[in-house]
């Protein structure tokens, strides 16, 4: 079985999105978060988050971009379907799944990367 990375990018006050109007993607949590998406094998993504990332990731180009657009998307949603394109993988996901922090790592940025576990 293989290990699910979730990852949301939040302000302080719970700002998800628009998430270009706010995210520095520069410094060494830009570089962490590039060397662990590097290393996994899909993205998981909800709705509003894949057709964000959709209308703007497959006219770029650049590290990101290369690593990204080939890259299976998985996207948990009850009203997409059929062929959408991206490699995109439409997902009906559901069920609770409990988690619990496991640990706290803080960067030189300010930003702050939480790791949860599923509770036992």
């Amino acid at each position: 079985m293989g290990k699910l990375i979730a990852s949301t990018q939040a302000t302080v006050d719970g700002v998800i999105d628009p998430v270009g109007e706010w995210v520095q993607p520069d410094g060494d949590h830009g570089d962490y978060s590039f060397e662990r998406q590097v290393r996994s094998s899909g993205m998981v993504l909800g709705r509003k988050t894949y057709e964000g990332l959709a209308g703007y990731w497959p006219s770029q180009s650049g590290r990101w971009a290369d690593m990204v657009n080939p890259m299976p998307k998985y996207v948990g949603s009850n009203t997409l379907s059929g062929d959408l394109g991206w490699n995109v993988h439409v997902l009906g996901d559901r069920g609770t799944v409990r988690m619990e922090l496991d640990d706290v790592k803080r960067f030189d940025s300010g930003v702050v990367l939480l790791t949860y576990l599923p509770a036992p």
